[in-house]
């Protein structure tokens, strides 16, 4: 009966973007606000998410990416180290989830599963962060460094850009594509969408400092309006 009920509101859900009005849009996405909260706490996400935050403030504030020669020499070795780490925990917690059945509560597995799930989440986090660091310092990927800096400098701009693109796309607001286009389809439209970013952040990078977003970012943290033109 749950499952049930669960997919009929998916359903909802689903034609409501893509055939409803802003409006309904809106009211949903705030109805399913307390849903997406109630997740972040339950699940302890919100202290993963946190976490992640300082360890982006460790990489930074350590000054790790300006001093990567010294583990330039080692980043295949800590990256197998990492696969096999990763790859264990992911066998070891499918394990666990084949006895969940016959647990509930509080109980010590219930507890170990929860744990294997954030163990995983920061395992494969620092995993795709060495493999690009091994990647980045390959000779063959030199072009391709320099054309992900410059869409990386407006790396907020371009996150939400991507929203606009998928709102006006799929949503009912837009042209409502939701579901009548095959994934290999998407797959083009993302390509597509990446590459027009990229021409764009290089354009938009000879006339201005950084991306509209950021300055307004910057402007924001300073309590004043930062340069912008070059």
């Amino acid at each position: 009966m749950g499952n049930e009920h669960q997919e009929k509101s998916y359903i909802q859900s689903f034609y409501t973007l893509k055939q409803g009005t802003y409006q309904e849009i809106v009211t949903q996405n705030l109805k399913g606000l307390k849903t997406k909260v109630d997740y972040q706490f339950n699940t302890s996400r919100i202290f993963v998410t946190f976490g992640f935050m300082l360890f982006g403030l460790f990489i930074g504030r350590g000054k790790v990416l300006e001093n990567l020669d010294l583990i330039r020499p080692h980043l295949n070795k800590i990256l197998l180290f990492l696969i096999i780490v990763t790859l264990s925990c992911v066998i070891l917690l499918k394990k666990v989830d084949f006895g969940l059945n016959n647990h509930v509560g509080n109980n010590p597995v219930i507890i170990f599963h929860n744990f294997l799930i954030l163990l995983k989440s920061l395992l494969i986090t620092m995993t795709y962060i060495t493999g690009l660091f091994y990647l980045s310092n390959l000779k063959q990927m030199a072009v391709v460094n320099m054309t992900l800096a410059t869409i990386g400098k407006m790396a907020m701009t371009n996150y939400l850009m991507q929203s606009a693109f998928g709102v006006l796309l799929f949503y009912g607001i837009g042209f409502g594509l939701a579901g009548d286009i095959s994934p290999a389809w998407c797959y083009v439209i993302g390509i597509g969408i990446f590459i027009f970013q990229i021409i764009f952040s290089k354009w938009w990078l000879s006339i201005f400092i950084c991306g509209p977003m950021e300055w307004l970012w910057r402007s924001a943290t300073y309590l004043k309006w930062q340069a912008f033109k070059k």
